[in-house]
C-alpha cells in the first residue's frame, strides 16, 4: 500500500521542478533571444557601416567624376582657344599672302600693260613711219606707141621686196614684178595689137599692201591690117 503522504509530498516537488524547468527554459529562451538580438544588432550595425562606407565611396567617386569633368571642360576650353588662335593666325597669314599676291599680280599686270602699250606704240610708230615713206609712182616710156609695141614701166616708192601687180586699163590680164629693197622695180609690157586700141591707156601698179601708182600712154597708129591679140607681157625687177 502506497503512502499517500509521500505522494502528496512528491506533487509539490514535481510542480516546483516544473517551475524550475520553465524558468530555466525561459532563461534559455531569453538568452537565445538576447543572442539573436545581439546578432541582429551586429548585423544591422555592420550593414549600416557597410552602407555608410559605400555611400562615402560613391560620394568620393562622384567627386572624382566631377573633378574629371571639370578637367575635361578646361581641356576642351583650352583646345578651342588654341584652335581659334591657330585659325585666326592662319586667316591672317592667308589674307596677307592673298594681299601680296594681288599686289604682285597688279604690279606685274601694270608693267605688262605698260610694256604692251609701249611696244604697240613703237609698232604703230614704225608702221606709220613705214607708211609715210611709201609714195609709189610709175613712169611708162615711150608715152606714145603703135599697137603691139613694148613699153617700159619703172616704179619707185613701193613696199620693199614686194610683189607688184601691173594691169592695163583694169584688165583681168596682169603681169607681176618684184621690187627691190628700196621699193623700186622695172618691167615691160606689150601693148594690144587691136585696131580699136587707139587712144589713151592707163597702167596701174599695186603692191601687196594696197599702195599703187598709175601712169598713162597713148597708142597713136592703127595699121589697117591689125588684128586683136592677147596681152603679151614680160617683166623684170
Amino acid at each position: 500500500m502506497t503512502d499517500r503522504r509521500h505522494q502528496n509530498y512528491s506533487m509539490p516537488t514535481l510542480i516546483a521542478a516544473l517551475a524550475i524547468v520553465s524558468m530555466l527554459s525561459l532563461q534559455v529562451t531569453t538568452a537565445s533571444s538576447a543572442a539573436a538580438l545581439s546578432q541582429t544588432g551586429n548585423a544591422t550595425a555592420n550593414a549600416s557601416n557597410n552602407a555608410t562606407a559605400a555611400s562615402r565611396n560613391a560620394t568620393s567617386a562622384s567627386h572624382n567624376a566631377t573633378n574629371a569633368a571639370g578637367n575635361a571642360t578646361v581641356a576642351a576650353g583650352n583646345a578651342i582657344a588654341n584652335a581659334l588662335a591657330a585659325a585666326g593666325s592662319a586667316i591672317k597669314n592667308a589674307t596677307s599672302a592673298a594681299g601680296s599676291a594681288i599686289h604682285n599680280a597688279t604690279s606685274a599686270g601694270g608693267k605688262t600693260l605698260q610694256n604692251a602699250t609701249t611696244a604697240a606704240g613703237k609698232a604703230l610708230q614704225n608702221a606709220t613711219s613705214s607708211i609715210s615713206k611709201i609714195h609709189p609712182s610709175i613712169t611708162v616710156t615711150p608715152n606714145s606707141v603703135n599697137p603691139g609695141d613694148i613699153v617700159i614701166i619703172k616704179g619707185s616708192g613701193f613696199g620693199s621686196n614686194d610683189t607688184i601687180t601691173l594691169t592695163l586699163d583694169n584688165s583681168s590680164s596682169a603681169i607681176t614684178a618684184k621690187s627691190d629693197s628700196t621699193g623700186a622695180f622695172n618691167a615691160t609690157m606689150t601693148t594690144p595689137k587691136d585696131a580699136t586700141a587707139a587712144g589713151t591707156h592707163n597702167i596701174t601698179a599695186t603692191d601687196r599692201q594696197g599702195f599703187s601708182g598709175e601712169a598713162s600712154f597713148t597708142i597713136v597708129a592703127i595699121p589697117s591690117n591689125s588684128t586683136s591679140s592677147p596681152l603679151p607681157t614680160t617683166a623684170k625687177s
